[in-house]
């Protein structure tokens, strides 16, 4: 979990009120749920659903801004609902209401492949109150970030701003637009490291993305996607069946090996070492960063230190600032950083401030980073 920052808020808090309908089979769920989001500015509750069947009366009857949707329910699961939602083609946005189980997780991951907008889990383990607020921190941010996400889609919104090598504030202008590689900067075929960071949206843009890379390609790739326990399994899992690349979750004293994929633990850090002319991947539970953990500014950090000007940094869709800090030391030590542009991010917000800082090598929509990246290690593009 993350906490919104002042000016996101700002940001998103002017907004109209969003119309929310809570969809879930547990009598308690439902007033939990609906009793944190009353306490929510800027949202109103505007239906109750027991099942999907009821649900999808209601979307038609309220036309809610968002659902959210328990992913586990008899009848008419969250998924047969989500897939529903999108054949009758209603703008209402879902967030999955999910337990924190394998089953749970890989029937979330398919709802985020489905259209899902983003999910929070049922806490566990907690007094009732503190599971209430738990999860209404969990909602709020989710909420927050679909604010910004409009925000930043509205057509009052300035589609260009050129970045410049002046520090600006992180939500003035407006957004990247296009493919802009700034080629003078750019060394090919100098880099002994992928390290990439990526949050909200991010499941559906790593889905996209790294199955594009070839079998061939030669460099580890050490993502942090922030998500918790047992989710980055699933998804870890996921993404090996669909890529060329072996893909795991991270393991404490895993060897980094060239051509592997790891994915951050969730509730874990991640970072890199060398020792004895190996480099190895450590797990830790040192203090959360940016209200994150895993945090991109952990592994960024590490992999700075440990690869230096031959560390290429990549930075995707996400809520907030986490990378900035480790993407500045990259920048520092020499590496390069490709950004994903604010059109095909969900959020655009963790490539933003790197962006109008002008920190960025390259800004690149979601369908042309795997095709920058293979540029930038000097790796054969398939035409």
């Amino acid at each position: 979990m993350r906490v919104i920052t002042t000016d996101e808020s700002h940001a998103v808090n002017a907004e109209k009120n969003l119309k929310v309908l809570v969809v879930d089979d547990s009598a308690i769920y439902r007033k939990i749920i609906r009793d944190v989001l009353s306490t929510l500015p800027g949202v109103e509750i505007s239906g109750i659903a027991r099942d999907g069947t009821e649900a999808l009366n209601q979307i038609e009857l309220i036309q809610p801004d968002v659902v959210t949707l328990d992913v586990e329910m008899p009848v008419m699961n969250g998924l047969e609902v989500l897939a529903e939602i999108q054949r009758r083609g209603s703008s209402a946005k879902a967030i999955m209401v999910s337990s924190l189980t394998s089953d749970g997780a890989a029937a979330t991951l398919e709802a985020l492949q489905l259209g899902a907008f983003d999910f929070v889990t049922k806490p566990v383990g907690s007094r009732p109150a503190d599971s209430a607020q738990l999860l209404g921190n969990l909602l709020k941010e989710k909420l927050d970030a679909l604010r910004l996400s409009n925000r930043l889609r509205s057509p009052a919104v300035a589609r260009r701003v050129e970045p410049t090598n002046q520090s600006a504030s992180p939500f003035a202008g407006a957004a990247v637009s296009s493919q802009l590689s700034l080629s003078g900067r750019r060394r090919t075929g100098c880099y002994a490291a992928v390290a990439l960071g990526v949050s909200t949206g991010g499941p559906d843009a790593l889905r996209q993305l790294l199955p594009l890379l070839p079998a061939s390609f030669p460099l580890p790739i050490l993502i942090v996607q922030h998500m918790p326990p047992v989710f980055t399994k699933s998804f870890a899992n996921l993404l090996s069946s669909r890529c060329k690349l072996p893909v795991k979750e991270a393991e404490h004293g895993d060897i980094v090996q060239g051509g592997h994929i790891y994915i951050a633990p969730g509730g874990y850090h991640m970072k890199v070492s060398h020792a004895g002319g190996r480099t190895r991947i450590q797990i830790t539970e040192d203090e959360p960063e940016c209200n994150c953990r895993p945090a991109v500014d952990y592994l960024f950090r590490s992999v700075a230190e440990v690869y230096g000007s031959e560390s290429l940094a990549v930075i995707m869709t996400g809520m907030g600032y986490d990378g900035t800090a480790g993407l500045r030391m990259i920048k520092r030590v020499g590496g390069a950083i490709i950004a994903q542009d604010a059109e095909s991010c969900v959020v655009w917000g963790m490539p933003r401030t790197i962006t109008e800082e002008g920190l960025a090598d390259s800004v690149v929509p979601l369908s042309k980073l795997a095709e920058e990246i293979q540029t930038f290690v000097g790796e054969p593009v398939a035409v």
